[in-house]
């Protein structure tokens, strides 16, 4: 369970990234020879969401991932 002020934290951190209007699958920018796929979910209600962001030059992936590490515990950790 979430202290109020970080579900707020994490649902500004959804709605900046424009998660619920992601395609399914948000590719890289550029070109990389070594990568990762991060795949975010999602439940507003009755809507499932399910993203798949791959690589680390994705804006929405450093959105949400910042605020998921830091919630975590994970402040200290560079992205």
């Amino acid at each position: 369970m979430l202290p109020i002020g970080d579900w707020r934290r994490l649902q500004d951190a959804l709605i900046t990234a424009n998660f619920w209007s992601l395609p399914p699958m948000v590719s890289s920018q550029g070109a990389w020879l070594d990568g990762y796929n991060v795949i975010v979910e999602g439940r507003r209600g009755n809507v499932f969401r399910a993203t798949t962001l791959i690589n680390p030059d994705v804006d929405e992936l450093w959105q949400i991932c910042r605020v998921a590490f830091d919630l975590a515990g994970l402040v200290d950790v560079r992205l």
